[in-house]
């Protein structure tokens, strides 16, 4: 299954899902960029009061898929950081409703939006992906 962000409506709030369980909810620069998209169109629409961010099935986002590819892990980072500042600058209020893993990026998304609501089996994580400065590996 590749990654998509599935939107729907509970009333006035808009809900966002990240949804590659095959991944546990991995996002890639395509999702990244409907979420953009999406929260851009939100921002005008009036019967929109708030907007809940969350993941689908078991987990919220283990992070970033970007493959090996330099441009593609450069793009989805970008992409990545322009959705964060669009959640930390969105004028309604923004909920993570976060079951299971939230690493990473996903960690990120969960730390941009007004408030994370968090169930009992959720954890919250960065994993080391540099080498230490000086180690024979960097």
């Amino acid at each position: 299954m590749t990654a998509e962000l599935k939107a729907s409506r509970n009333d006035a709030t808009l809900i966002l899902t990240f949804a590659n369980p095959g991944q546990r909810n991995a996002v890639d620069s395509n999702v990244l960029a409907a979420a953009i998209e999406t929260l851009s169109k939100a921002e005008r629409d009036d019967s929109v009061h708030a907007l809940v961010l969350t993941g689908a099935e078991r987990d919220f986002c283990s992070g970033v898929e970007a493959g090996k590819d330099l441009s593609k892990q450069i793009a989805a980072l970008e992409a990545l950081q322009n959705l964060i500042e669009m959640l930390r600058s969105f004028p309604k209020p923004v909920i993570a409703a976060v079951e299971g893993v939230a690493l990473d990026a996903g960690f990120s998304l969960a730390l941009g939006c007004d408030l994370i609501v968090a169930g009992q089996n959720a954890s919250f994580g960065v994993s080391r992906m540099c080498p230490k400065p000086n180690s024979p590996n960097g």
